[in-house]
């Protein structure tokens, strides 16, 4: 039960370090904004300007109605190959790309963003570059090909290593870090989200920082080293809480009762599913709500209250 949640939680946090760096490298259309750029479009405007303004309406319904955030992308592109605006038609194809992940069409997804990465390797963009890299990764790792997975996010960092972009450091190395645990190489799973972890503090990336250092803990937890995973859990919370991550929040307090659970340290561990339960509902997650059901019936079962134990 636990090792199934932690798993849930690691892809949570690393799509969300996707979603942070596609934020940094491409801003978003707010709905405001949005409106603006659908009268724009009823206006002359030059090919490349055209072009960004269906990129900034797709971006924006991707996180609405990734159909309609396609038409978009589809129309940039087509105005884009007319014009030979090379720029406009790469970063149309990897936020293609990015649609198509969402969807988890995964062929199309690493057919856009190669096609990109082709565009941007004749461009000599090294940022782009590296987003490409960075986001095929994702792509192989959620196929659960992590050998391919790790290749490329190796090659991203290498990049991003050699420019000094520091945001995107902690990305790659996270995403990295993600790969070795997948494979159980728990020694450089916890090196390389120390890395990260550094990078995070420099650029004052809270976010970042109580993200990785939850998956240390659950580095930790994995080894069975339970005073260290509830050290590092009890730091990121702190954090989480500092920032208001709700989501973050969630996790920690089911991966806070379960670790106190293992260290039969049951009044903390009823406390934290109680507290996890109260927000799960807050927030409509599901699948953290059963979690924190199954973790206070096995917290009471512990202490010998088994009416209350088949209560949950």
């Amino acid at each position: 039960m636990a090792l199934n949640n932690l798993n849930i939680f690691v892809f949570k946090k690393s799509f969300g370090f996707l979603v942070l760096l596609y934020t940094l490298l491409c801003q978003s259309a707010t709905a405001q904004n949005a409106d603006s750029l659908k009268k724009a479009l009823l206006l002359p405007a030059n090919d490349t300007t055209r072009v960004q303004q269906l990129i900034a309406l797709g971006k924006y319904y991707n996180n609405q109605n990734i159909d309609t955030a396609l038409l978009f992308y589809n129309q940039a592109q087509l105005v884009a190959t007319k014009s030979n605006d090379k720029q406009g038609l790469a970063k149309t194809l990897s936020a293609k790309g990015y649609s198509y992940y969402l969807k988890a069409n995964y062929p199309m997804a690493l057919s856009y963003q190669l096609k990109a990465l082709k565009l941007y390797t004749q461009l000599q963009n090294q940022a782009k570059i590296a987003n490409c890299y960075n986001s095929i990764g994702l792509i192989f790792k959620n196929q659960m090909q992590y050998h391919k997975a790790l290749n490329y996010f190796k090659k991203a960092l290498v990049i991003a290593e050699k420019n000094n972009k520091s945001e995107q450091l902690a990305v790659y190395s996270y995403n990295i870090a993600n790969i070795f645990l997948k494979q159980k190489k728990y020694d450089l799973a916890l090196s390389t989200y120390s890395n990260a972890l550094v990078v995070c503090k420099i650029t004052n990336d809270s976010l970042g920082e109580s993200q990785c250092l939850t998956n240390i803990a659950i580095v930790y937890y994995n080894k069975t080293n339970y005073p260290k995973a509830l050290e590092y859990y009890e730091h990121a919370l702190s954090i989480s809480q500092q920032i208001n991550d709700k989501e973050g929040i969630n996790i920690l307090y089911y991966n806070l009762g379960d670790v106190n659970n293992q260290l039969k340290q049951y009044q903390p561990a009823l406390s934290y599913f109680t507290k996890g339960l109260a927000l799960s509902k807050e927030l409509g997650d599901a699948d953290n709500t059963m979690l924190c059901y199954l973790g206070l019936s096995e917290t009471q079962n512990h202490l010998g209250n088994y009416k209350e134990a088949y209560q949950y």
